[in-house]
């Protein structure tokens, strides 16, 4: 214990990395790649084996389905994690007819 009968500092940081890992499992739990494709598939309006799925970073993935491209970010709560879709899809370019 720390002074006054608190919780020492050290203590206080093993008890946040704890908190940290649980909240780290909660979203490898319910942030899957089967969420981002589903919650992709609703927004694109596109079926869900068509997607492809691209890492940007950990927590931030594009999607691509249906001639649309969308960015999609991991936002963790208390509880769980959920891909959120960040701005709207854009229509990707596609090949120009020859003249």
């Amino acid at each position: 214990m720390g002074p006054g009968g608190g919780v020492s500092a050290r203590e206080a940081v093993r008890r946040l990395a704890l908190v940290a890992v649980v909240v780290a499992a909660a979203c490898a739990t319910t942030g899957s790649r089967k969420q981002l494709v589903e919650s992709a598939g609703t927004a694109l309006g596109c079926p869900v084996e068509k997607m492809e799925v691209a890492a940007v970073s950990s927590t931030t993935h594009w999607v691509r389905g249906c001639g649309q491209v969308a960015t999609f970010t991991l936002e963790c709560g208390v509880a769980d994690c959920t891909w959120k879709l960040q701005g709207k899809p854009v229509k990707r370019p596609t090949a120009a007819a020859p003249k």
